[in-house]
C-alpha cells in the first residue's frame, strides 16, 4: 500500500474534525443588530429593551401627525417601564417636507450637545431627571429618552456593515 493514499485522507480528516470543532465552540450569532430575546423593532429600525422594561400600550402612538407652523411630521412613539416606574421612550419621526440627516439634525437639535453614541452621531440633552438621545437613521430623526446615558446605549443597536 502506497503511504501517500494512506496519508492525504488522514489529513483530510484531521482538518476537517479541526474544523467541526472551531465551528462547536465558536459563537456563530449576529454580529450587529438586535438581540433576539430583548430585541424590538419601530418603523423597521432595531432597538434592544433591557432587562426589567415592559411596553405600556397605553402609551403607544403611531403615526400621529403632528404639525408646528410651517413644519409637519409624522410620529411613532413606544414606551417601556419597569417596576419602579422608570421610562425609556423610544419616538421616531418622519418630516413631510424633507429627509432627516446631519444638516437637518442639527437645526432640529438646535442647543443641544452634540455626541456620538455606539457609532451614532447626534446630540444629546436632559437634566437631573432623564437624558435624551436624538439621531438621523434612515431619513428620519430618532430619539430615545430614558433616565440616563447608559441605559440609551443599552437600548441603541449596533448595525451591521
Amino acid at each position: 500500500m502506497n503511504i501517500r493514499n494512506v496519508i492525504i485522507p488522514l489529513i483530510i480528516l484531521i482538518g476537517l474534525v479541526i474544523l467541526a470543532t472551531i465551528a462547536m465552540t465558536t459563537d456563530l450569532g449576529q454580529s450587529g443588530g438586535a438581540d433576539m430575546q430583548r430585541g424590538v423593532s419601530i418603523e423597521s429600525i432595531e432597538f434592544n429593551i433591557p432587562d426589567g422594561y415592559e411596553k405600556n400600550n397605553s402609551k403607544t402612538v403611531v403615526n400621529q401627525t403632528k404639525s408646528n407652523g410651517s413644519t409637519s411630521l409624522i410620529y411613532t412613539e413606544e414606551v417601556y417601564e419597569n417596576s419602579a416606574g422608570d421610562e425609556i421612550r423610544i419616538n421616531i419621526a418622519d418630516y413631510d417636507y424633507f429627509d432627516v440627516n446631519a444638516d437637518n439634525l442639527y437645526k432640529i437639535c438646535e442647543g443641544r450637545d452634540r455626541k456620538t453614541l455606539l457609532g451614532y452621531p447626534g446630540y444629546l440633552s436632559g437634566n437631573e431627571s432623564f437624558t435624551c438621545f436624538t439621531y438621523a437613521f434612515n431619513n428620519k430623526a430618532v430619539s430615545i429618552t430614558a433616565p440616563d446615558e447608559d441605559l440609551i446605549k443599552q437600548v441603541l443597536v449596533v448595525e451591521d456593515s
